[in-house]
């Protein structure tokens, strides 16, 4: 099997499990990843939080950005472009949103934002491993995006998408940590 085999496998068997987790589940996981991340450090010192919208099962990060609003920090989050760039806006509490043709939502009106100027960047994953190596959903969205910043890149994960070990390639770039609902996975030093 090719790395790039065993990655869309890995992508598949992750998901149907992270999908099977009831709804109740997986919204207690997500608070308490949200207790976790909001006690950190990285986010206690940044003035600007870049994050994402939970889509299907991911980790919900809504109580992260109203913790993070509530404490006077700009809240960034990516959009997609159709010929696979991105760009980087601002979000508020009243911020409006569309549906995209995958399901995402996606800000209206958004204001432009310089993500390199971001404190910390929360980063959705489909897997990840004790070693804080991330499988994304194949796109490379993120990975283009993390090689341009220098701020902490958080993961995160519920604990059942971690995994012994990460197939990966070059592009494939580590995180500093993972915050699941029972830990904070570090990388080995």
């Amino acid at each position: 099997m090719t790395t790039a085999e065993h990655k869309e496998e890995l992508r598949r068997s992750v998901r149907a499990v992270r999908d099977a987790a009831s709804a109740a589940l997986r919204e207690d996981w997500s608070s308490a990843i949200a207790e976790r991340v909001c006690a950190h450090p990285w986010f206690e010192v940044a003035d600007a939080v870049h994050l994402y919208h939970a889509f299907g099962s991911e980790v919900g990060t809504g109580a992260i950005a109203n913790r993070a609003w509530m404490d006077g920090k700009m809240v960034v989050m990516m959009i997609a472009l159709p010929d696979g760039g991105h760009e980087h806006v601002t979000i508020a509490p009243d911020t409006r949103y569309r549906r995209t043709r995958l399901g995402i939502l996606e800000p209206l009106d958004a204001a432009p934002y310089d993500p390199t100027t971001c404190g910390l960047i929360l980063v959705p994953a489909l897997a990840v491993d004790e070693r804080c190596r991330r499988l994304g959903y194949g796109r490379g969205y993120y990975d283009r995006f993390l090689s341009t910043t220098s701020a902490p890149r958080l993961g995160l994960a519920f604990e059942l998408q971690v995994v012994v070990d990460l197939p990966t390639e070059l592009h494939d770039l580590p995180l500093d940590a993972v915050a699941t609902e029972h830990r904070l996975i570090l990388p080995p030093s």
